[in-house]
C-alpha cells in the first residue's frame, strides 16, 4: 500500500486551520472523537482514513459520533469526520490529500454548512493539495443546492482560470442552479458553451433541463429540449422521459403525457411502475378513471406489479367520482397482489365517506384502525372534523380535536380552517374569530384559507366593513391574497356605497398587480359580476381574455353569458341548469355574434363546453345546430365531445343513434365512459334488443379497458341490477371466448350475484 510523502511543515499546519480557524485554545477545548482507531484501520496509509472519512461524512449531522465539538465561528462544524480530519496529521501521521479534502468538503455541502465548506476550500487552495474537477464539482453544487448560483458561477470562472477543465458533472451542477432560477437563457448559453468545448451534455443534463421548464410551468419548452436531445442521438432514459410525463399530467395534458409515453416505447425505453403510477395519477385527477384503470392493465400487461400508490391513486380516483363500491372491491384485487392497504388507502376512504356526508361509515372505518395496528394522523382527523362541520354536528367535530390531543396528535392550520368554516356555516361567526385567536396562541399561524373562510361569511351576512377589517388583518399577519379570495371580491359587494363596476376593475387591477394569476372560477365570477352590472361588453372581453391566456372555459362560463341572453330583464336570475334548459337556437347565434364582435372566434373548448351543457339537458335540436356550426368550422368531435353526445342519446332513448355514436367513437379508437357504456347495454336491454347489446359488449372488450371494472360496473352494477341475467350469461361467454380474463375474484362473486338470481 503506497504511503504520501508528508507535505511541507507549513502547508499542514494551514490545513489544521482550515478546520481550527481561531485559537489554539478553542481547539484543544475539542474532545478526541471516539472509536476513530477501528480493528483494520491502517493508521499510516491516507486511503484507509478516507475511507473512514467517507464513513463519517456520510452519516451527517445526526450520526452518533457528533458529541466532539470543534470551535469554529459559534461550534458550527460538529461531526466526527472534521474530528478525524484535523488529528489525521498529528495523531496517526497522515497527512492529507486531495481526496480528504473533497470528502470533507462534501460532507460540510450536505449538511448545509457552505461556509464552512468554502473556508476548507480556501485553505485547500493555498496549501500544497490543490483542488481538483471532482473537489471544485462538488463545491460548485453544494452552492447551487443553498441557491448562491452567483458565487458558483464565480467558482466556475474561477476554475477555468486555473486550468481545470469542467467536466459534464460540473455543467449539470450549474444547470441545476440555473434552472432553479428561472435563468433558462443562460442554460442555453451554457449548454452552448458546452459543446463549444467539446463536453456533449448527457442524459442527466438534459433530464436537469426538462424538470426545470416543468417546475417554471414551461412544460411545452421541455418537449421540445427532449426533442432536440434525441435528434442530436443522445440516449434518454427513464428518468428523462418521466420527468416530461409527470409535468404534463400535473396540468392536465394527458395526450401530450400519453405521446411522450409513446415516444419513449419508439425509442426502447420501457417504462417502469414509477411512470404508469403517474400516468394513472393524472387520469384519476382528471376525472378519466377508466382510463386509469385501463393503464392498470397495461401496467399488468408489461410485467410491471402494481404497488400501494397504484392502488391509492385508483381508490381515490374511484372515490372522486363516486364509485364507492368499485373503490372498496379494489382492496380486494389489492390483496390478490399482495399489496396490503395503509394508512393513505384508510384516509382516502374515510375522506370520501365524509364529502358524501356518510359519517356514520367514515366513523366506523376509524373506529377499527387501531385493529388493522393504523394509528390515526392529523390527515385522517381532519377529514372526520371537516365532515362532522358540514353537517353542523359542531359538538362531535370538537370532540374530535380533544380525541387528537389525547392521542398525541397535534392540531394543525387544517384542523382550525375546518372547525371554523363549520362554526361559520352554523351562524357562529363570533365564536370563529374566537377560534381564530386561540390558534394564534398555540402557534399556529393562519393562513390566507383562514381568512377567506372568515371573510366570505361576514360578506354573507352583509357585514362589509368587518370584512375589510379581516382583509387587512390578512395582509398585516403577511398572509397574501389568493385566487379565492379575489374571486370572492368580485363576486361580491366588497364596499358598500361605491359602484359595482369601479370594484371590480379595481379588484383586476390589484391582483394583477400581485401576480396572482386567476383561474376559471376567477374569470367566471368576473364575468358574471360585469354581466350582472349590465356590462355585457367588459364580460365578454373578460371571456377573450380568458381564452387567450389560455384557460378553458366551461359549461357555467357560457351559461353566465347565455343567462343575459336569455333573461334580459332579469339578469340576477341565475341559475346554472335552468339556464341550460331555456336556451334555443337564437340565443346560441347571438352568444357566437357577439364572440365574433369582440374577436373571439370560438374553439374547440368553446364547442366542448357548449355541447356539454346542451348534452347534459338532452336539448338535442341545440346540439344538432351545433354540430353543424362545428362541421362547417371544420372543427372535429374529440373523444370526451363524442361521449357527451353518447350520453344524450341514451337518455333520450335514441338507441339507433346512440349505436352508431359508439361504432364512430370505436372506429377513432376513443373510449366511452363507462357510464355512457352502461346506459346504452341497460337501454337495448330494457327495449329487448339483446343481441345488439351482446354486440355492442363485444366491441367494448375490443377497447382496452380494465376487464375486472368491465364486470364489476357493466355487469354486475348495471345489468346484473336491473335483472338482465341472460344478457350478462351472454356477455360473460363472449369474455371466455375473446380471452378477457378478469381476477378470480371478480369472476366468482358475479357467478355467485347470477346464481343466487336464479
Amino acid at each position: 500500500m503506497r504511503r504520501l510523502s508528508p507535505p511541507p511543515a507549513v502547508a499542514v499546519a494551514e490545513s489544521i486551520d482550515a478546520l481550527r480557524f481561531s485559537t489554539s485554545a478553542a481547539a484543544s477545548a475539542v474532545p478526541s472523537p471516539p472509536d476513530l482507531d477501528p480493528p483494520r484501520l491502517d493508521p499510516s496509509d491516507v486511503r484507509s482514513h478516507n475511507a473512514v472519512l467517507i464513513s463519517y461524512s456520510s452519516r451527517g449531522s445526526e450520526a452518533p459520533r457528533l458529541a466532539h465539538l470543534l470551535a469554529s465561528f459559534g461550534a458550527m462544524l460538529k461531526s466526527a469526520a472534521c474530528g478525524l480530519f484535523v488529528q489525521m496529521p498529528r495523531r496517526w501521521g497522515v497527512y492529507y490529500d486531495r481526496h480528504s479534502y473533497t470528502i470533507l468538503i462534501q460532507g460540510l455541502c450536505a449538511v448545509g454548512r457552505i461556509d464552512d465548506a468554502c473556508r476548507v476550500f480556501a485553505k485547500m487552495s493555498r496549501g500544497w493539495c490543490r483542488p481538483g474537477v471532482h473537489t471544485y464539482t462538488v463545491l460548485l453544487d453544494g452552492l447551487c443546492k443553498a441557491r448562491r448560483v452567483g458565487d458558483a458561477e464565480a467558482l466556475l470562472g474561477e476554475m477555468v482560470d486555473k486550468g481545470v477543465v469542467p467536466n459534464v458533472v460540473t455543467y449539470n451542477a450549474l444547470i441545476g442552479g440555473l434552472c432553479q432560477e428561472g435563468r433558462f437563457d443562460d442554460v442555453t448559453k451554457l449548454l452552448e458553451k458546452m459543446e463549444m468545448q467539446q463536453c456533449a451534455p448527457d442524459c442527466w443534463t438534459y433530464t436537469i433541463v426538462v424538470h426545470g421548464l416543468w417546475k417554471h410551468g414551461k412544460v411545452e419548452h421541455g418537449a421540445k429540449v427532449l426533442c432536440e436531445a434525441l435528434v442530436k442521438g443522445v440516449a434518454l432514459g427513464v428518468a428523462t422521459y418521466n420527468v416530461l410525463i409527470d409535468g404534463y399530467c400535473k396540468v392536465g395534458d394527458m395526450k401530450a403525457a400519453l405521446d411522450v409515453l409513446q415516444l419513449m416505447k419508439k425509442n426502447g425505453v420501457n417504462p417502469n411502475v414509477q411512470i404508469f403510477n403517474v400516468v394513472i395519477h393524472g387520469f384519476c385527477c382528471g376525472g378519466k378513471v377508466h382510463q386509469a384503470m385501463a393503464f392498470l392493465t397495461q401496467m399488468v400487461g408489461a410485467g410491471l406489479l402494481p404497488n400501494i400508490v397504484t392502488f391509492n391513486s385508483l381508490i381515490s380516483g374511484q372515490c372522486s367520482v363516486g364509485e364507492m363500491k368499485i373503490a372498496f372491491r379494489l382492496l380486494d384485487l389489492m390483496e390478490d397482489y399482495g399489496v396490503l392497504p395503509d394508512r393513505q388507502t384508510y384516509a382516502i376512504f374515510i375522506d370520501a365517506h365524509c364529502e358524501q356526508g356518510r359519517l356514520e361509515e367514515a366513523h366506523s372505518l376509524f373506529s377499527c384502525l387501531p385493529q388493522k395496528g393504523i394509528k390515526a394522523h392529523s390527515v385522517i382527523y381532519n377529514s372526520l372534523i371537516h365532515g362532522y362541520c358540514q353537517v353542523g354536528d359542531i359538538d362531535s367535530a370538537f370532540g374530535l380535536m380533544e380525541k387528537m390531543a389525547s392521542e398525541d396528535c397535534i392540531s394543525d392550520v387544517h384542523t382550525y380552517n375546518a372547525l371554523i368554516d363549520g362554526l361559520c356555516k352554523v351562524k357562529r361567526l363570533d365564536r370563529a374569530i374566537d377560534l381564530l385567536d386561540k390558534m394564534k396562541k398555540q402557534g399556529i399561524e393562519p393562513t390566507t384559507c383562514t381568512f377567506n373562510i372568515l371573510i366570505k361569511q361576514m360578506l354573507w351576512d352583509k357585514k362589509h366593513a368587518d370584512a375589510a377589517k379581516m382583509y387587512e388583518q390578512m395582509i398585516s399577519s403577511g398572509c397574501k391574497p389568493d385566487k379565492q379570495t379575489y374571486t370572492l371580491k368580485i363576486s361580491t359587494d366588497w364596499f358598500e356605497g361605491a359602484r359595482k363596476e369601479d370594484n371590480i376593475d379595481v379588484d383586476i387591477v390589484e391582483m394583477h398587480e400581485a401576480g396572482v394569476s386567476p383561474d376559471v372560477e376567477t374569470y367566471n365570477a368576473i364575468i358574471k359580476a360585469y354581466s350582472d352590472a349590465g356590462l355585457m361588453e367588459k364580460a365578454f372581453f373578460a371571456h377573450v381574455k380568458m381564452l387567450s391566456v389560455p384557460i378553458d372555459p366551461n359549461c357555467t362560463t357560457y351559461s353566465i353569458l347565455l343567462n343575459h341572453m336569455c333573461n334580459k330583464d332579469d339578469s340576477d336570475a341565475f341559475d346554472n341548469e335552468k339556464v341550460w334548459k331555456m336556451v334555443d337556437v337564437r340565443n346560441l347565434q347571438e352568444l357566437f355574434e357577439q364572440m365574433c364582435k369582440s374577436d373571439a372566434a370560438p374553439g374547440i373548448s368553446t364547442y366542448k363546453a357548449l355541447l356539454r351543457g346542451l348534452c347534459n339537458q338532452c336539448r338535442l335540436e341545440e346540439v344538432e345546430w351545433l354540430l353543424l356550426k362545428m362541421q362547417g368550422n371544420s372543427v372535429l368531435l374529440d373523444e370526451d365531445m363524442s361521449d357527451y353526445l353518447l350520453g344524450c342519446y341514451c337518455n333520450l332513448k335514441m338507441y339507433r343513434e346512440a349505436c352508431e355514436q359508439f361504432r364512430s367513437m370505436a372506429h377513432q379508437s376513443f373510449q366511452p365512459g363507462l357510464k355512457s357504456c352502461c346506459l346504452l347495454l341497460s337501454g337495448l336491454c330494457d327495449s329487448g334488443d339483446h343481441g345488439m347489446a351482446v354486440s355492442i359488449f363485444s366491441d367494448i372488450l375490443g377497447l382496452g379497458y380494465n376487464y375486472d371494472e368491465i364486470v364489476w360496473k357493466l355487469l354486475i352494477d348495471c345489468l346484473h341490477e336491473k335483472r338482465h341475467t341472460g344478457a350478462c350469461l351472454g356477455m360473460l361467454s363472449v369474455m371466455d371466448d375473446k380471452k378477457c380474463v378478469a381476477s378470480t375474484r371478480t369472476y366468482a362473486s358475479l357467478i355467485h350475484l347470477l346464481l343466487e338470481t336464479e
